[in-house]
């Protein structure tokens, strides 16, 4: 089960990184720059690449403790499946939110953009609190 515990690493380690990365560009980079087209770009990308690499992480958890307890001849709990299938919504939503504020970014509207990425961090946070919730 090493490859569990790797991957659930991974899978924290690249939340609190997408999480921290959307904290510190909308809350900590000056308005100047969180509002330029080029660098707000750039900065989008690592918290981006962060949510799916999380979300396969969690995936890959989720599928190695289904085929864990089918080895063993048991089911997960049905609060196990609500909660990580709510839980894999959510990051699909974070996802989408990030891919919306590029958009907003490219069409050269930082309110919109900002109000989005602001919805990124909530979901993210949702998704934060449901993980620990297991």
């Amino acid at each position: 089960m090493i490859l569990k515990q790797i991957c659930i690493y991974v899978h924290v380690l690249c939340m609190l990184g997408a999480f921290g990365g959307l904290l510190m560009i909308q809350f900590g980079l000056p308005r100047d720059v969180r509002d330029s087209t080029g660098s707000a770009g750039v900065a989008n990308r690592l918290p981006s690449m962060l949510i799916g690499v999380g979300f396969l992480a969690g995936f890959l958890i989720y599928w190695l403790n289904i085929s864990f307890a089918a080895k063993v001849g048991e089911q997960l709990p049905m609060l196990e499946h609500s909660v990580i299938g709510i839980k894999l919504l959510l990051l699909v939503a974070a996802g989408g939110f990030m891919g919306l504020t590029s958009r907003y970014m490219k069409d050269e509207k930082p309110g919109n953009a900002a109000i989005y990425r602001g919805m990124s961090i909530l979901v993210l946070g949702l998704a934060a609190l449901l993980g620990l919730s297991i």
